[in-house]
């Protein structure tokens, strides 16, 4: 018996032995450490990379470009936009870093090739700033880093003809070990481009490249980047890449065979650098609050330039998505309803594909060749439904071509399917989801008419509709708090909305103390219509104001006088958990305490500030 148990011990501990030296890693399945990313819903993915807008190509200014780099304005920018999350570029394919790294270096200098590590340490200083806040960060790396570069500078990493070699990708994840090392728990997560060149994936060298990235971090989550789509790649990583040229994509539901859905889109169509914009505020931030209702997770690529600061129109873009309030799941009144078509090109891309929930499947009219004029998508809802919301998903929203996406359209109602009158006008649309806010309305009946089924130029032969999804909306309840009175909960520190030393007089400063009952922390609420309030002290009777009615980040919260102005008004908002957000209505900015998630001491000042931190989230209880 001793002998079995001293054998299969012996297998046991070979066994063991031999998972540990693979240094190999199989991310767990719907892994909960992913749930902080779920929850934060939106965050910032900013490209500072050699080369990029005004970040010089010279190797000689690197690092005077890393030096240059503003954290305390990148973060204020950050918290502006009211994400909880960033993710900084290390660097791509031109071998320089924003960040030290003894690995390269030394490869460099094997080669004969100076070093190039900066000076600073960006993400270090970054990660510093942020966590006063509570905003959390990732880092992006490659898979096939001096690519671009070239010569001496690639073949130091190992690269013999072949990017698919061994020494090559443990050079490349040694370098990523060593940051995982000395960032530790401070980096959350990784973004990892570029790994096909090499074939990690081929070579089964994925899970290995997620053990080192994981190796300062075991709660780090892990995606790598297979190209444009939102796919998973391998077991081993935690969420999608999710790499997209717009938005539109949709998520079914949390998770991907196991990963967090999760998608990186690009504002400008041309540029992973440009400051454009493809699509109106309002179209993007319905977008953002489908996919919040499903769970998923969306980062925006911001323009960045070298000192730090991103484009602002890109930036308030980003802040009307994060306050966005989520659409909840299966909300979709259209889905698996009643359709009926101008004409289908077979059975098996009909009508009732158009709503079926899958953006993978499509109703395709006939052609202008064979049936010419308008086309059109009729949805019976059963009975009349208020829409506060419509969407259509067009031809390259499944790799089609962008000139096969619907030109002009419109969204008509009707009472009874046979009189219709206009509700909602696109033209020249070119990209490949259309998501329009719209004034409430109600209809049994709702029709999609399309007049241009296809972009100029394209053959009557192919000249069909092609609609993957259609989409109604109904308006999305704020959860309005009745009027009452209550004591107000900050959500970083558990302390309680506190007129400073219990004064009553015009003027008197706010702050975050331990609730002891007392009526100068009792606030009563009166409903103004809709998620709009006034506030007003229990003891002192005096109105919560923004002090002067600025409208500046910093500016002091104090009591005053009720006068019905602007600046003592505020919009109740539910984030998450029972908490609300607190925006003043003169401002547009929350209610906070000053110092951010790390100022947890009784005594903090109340100010107002942009974004939705928890040192911006209130609860509202009972006294």
């Amino acid at each position: 018996m001793k002998t079995k148990l001293l054998a299969f011990a012996t297998k046991y501990i070979t066994v063991l032995a031999l998972i540990l030296s693979t240094g190999r890693v199989n991310a767990t399945l719907n892994n909960p450490n992913t749930d902080w990313l779920m929850n934060d819903q939106v965050g910032i993915f900013s490209h500072w990379l050699m080369g990029f807008n005004d970040i010089s190509t010279d190797p000689a200014q690197w690092n005077n470009m890393v030096n240059s780099f503003n954290v305390t304005n990148y973060v204020n920018q950050v918290r502006g936009a009211g994400v909880k999350y960033v993710v900084l570029t290390l660097g791509q394919g031109r071998g320089y870093y924003c960040s030290p790294n003894a690995k390269w270096d030394s490869l460099l200098a094997a080669a004969g090739l100076p070093a190039r590590s900066p000076t600073r340490d960006l993400p270090l200083d970054l990660y510093n700033e942020l966590n006063k806040y509570g905003i959390r960060l990732m880092l992006y790396f490659v898979g096939d880093p001096s690519n671009q570069e070239g010569g001496a500078g690639l073949a130091a990493l190992g690269y013999n003809g072949t990017y698919d070699n061994s020494t090559y990708r443990n050079n490349v994840m040694a370098m990523a070990k060593e940051w995982s090392d000395r960032y530790g728990s401070k980096v959350s997560g990784w973004w990892i481009d570029g790994v096909t060149r090499a074939n990690f994936l081929g070579s089964g060298q994925l899970p290995t490249y997620a053990s080192n990235l994981k190796d300062g971090n075991a709660n780090a989550i892990v995606a790598f980047n297979p190209g444009v789509g939102v796919s998973k790649m391998d077991n081993s990583q935690d969420f999608t890449a999710g790499e997209q040229n717009d938005i539109g994509q949709m998520p079914t539901n949390r998770w991907v065979q196991g990963v967090q859905w999760h998608v990186l889109v690009k504002f400008d169509a041309n540029s992973w650098a440009g400051g454009g914009v493809q699509e109106p505020a309002n179209q993007t931030a319905a977008w953002v609050s489908q996919v919040k209702g499903m769970q998923g997770v969306v980062s925006f690529n911001c323009q960045i330039f070298k000192n730090g600061t991103m484009n602002t129109n890109q930036v308030s873009y980003v802040q009307q998505c994060v306050a966005v309030v989520p659409t909840p799941a299966g909300s979709d009144l259209a889905l698996n309803k009643s359709v009926t078509t101008s004409s289908d090109v077979n059975s098996t891309q009909n009508g009732p594909k158009a709503v079926d929930g899958n953006q993978t499947t499509k109703w395709c009219s006939l052609p202008e060749s064979t049936n010419p004029g308008d086309k059109w998508l009729r949805i019976d809802l059963g009975s009349a439904q208020t829409i506060a919301t419509w969407a259509v998903s067009h031809a390259q929203i499944n790799g089609e071509s962008w000139t096969l996406n619907t030109k002009d359209f419109k969204l008509q109602k009707s009472s009874d399917g046979t009189t219709w009158a206009d509700v909602d006008n696109v033209v020249s649309n070119t990209i490949q989801m259309t998501d329009r806010p719209i004034t409430p309305f109600s209809s049994r009946y709702v029709r999609l008419y399309i007049t241009a089924a296809v972009q100029p130029g394209v053959a009557d032969t192919a000249n069909n509709a092609r609609i993957y999804e259609m989409a109604l909306y109904p308006p999305v309840s704020g959860g309005s708090l009745a009027n009452g009175t209550y004591k107000l909960i900050v959500r970083h520190s558990g302390l309680a909305l506190d007129v400073s030393h219990q004064s009553t007089t015009n003027g008197s400063p706010l702050e975050q103390w331990t609730y002891n009952g007392g009526n100068n922390q009792r606030w009563t609420l009166t409903s103004l219509g809709g998620n709009t309030y006034k506030i007003v002290g229990v003891q002192s009777g005096r109105t919560l104001e923004v002090a002067g009615a600025s409208t500046a980040n910093g500016a002091l919260v104090d009591i005053w006088d009720s006068n019905n102005a602007a600046n003592q008004k505020w919009t109740i908002t539910p984030t998450d958990s029972g908490y609300y957000s607190v925006v003043n209505v003169n401002s547009g900015k929350s209610m906070e305490v000053f110092g951010g998630v790390t100022a947890t001491n009784a005594g903090a000042a109340v100010d107002q500030w942009s974004g939705t931190q928890f040192n911006q989230q209130w609860s509202f209880q009972a006294p």
